[in-house]
């Protein structure tokens, strides 16, 4: 009887427990409605919209108006904190394609999707992720054409380089 008991009582008790997990697992894969109405409101012609939670940050992948493809960053308070949007070369600022046209890393290549713009709250700024053999650098622009930065990987936030 009393092995029945305490079997009767761990079995409660596991079963509580993994309860109790699979409930705040769940709370995580939820996009808080303040967010998606936060997205929405900045981008309402978003297309092809999915999301995923990485750290603190709510990502938004989608098309956006001129069909490149784009992430937005949301934090958990829904507060816009900044979007990558694939560009072309041919969509930099002039100012920009002139400055890095100049540069040391001129002959230096860039695939599909190495080009990007960054909107933030800031401002607007451009990075170049190139490739020079086994060398790589990204290269961070002002929309002057002024290099903000230049290092082997660039992380947000943009604006503090």
């Amino acid at each position: 009887m009393k092995k029945w008991m305490r079997f009767s009582v761990i079995a409660f008790i596991t079963v509580f427990l993994c309860g109790l997990t699979f409930v705040s697992c769940d709370d995580d894969d939820k996009l808080p409605t303040s967010v998606e109405d936060a997205f929405y409101a900045k981008y309402p012609n978003a297309k092809a919209v999915s999301w995923e939670k990485t750290h603190n940050y709510y990502v938004f992948e989608f098309i956006n108006n001129n069909d490149n493809f784009a992430d937005a960053f949301f934090s958990h308070k829904a507060e816009w904190l900044f979007t990558e949007i694939e560009i072309s070369y041919a969509q930099l600022p002039a100012a920009v394609r002139t400055a890095f046209e100049k540069s040391e890393w001129s002959k230096w290549l860039y695939n599909d999707g190495d080009i990007e713009q960054i909107d933030q709250p800031q401002g607007t700024l451009y990075l170049l992720d190139l490739e020079n053999g086994n060398e790589e650098i990204e290269l961070l622009y002002l929309p002057d054409g002024t290099l903000k930065k230049s290092a082997v990987d660039i992380f947000y936030p943009y604006w503090n380089w």
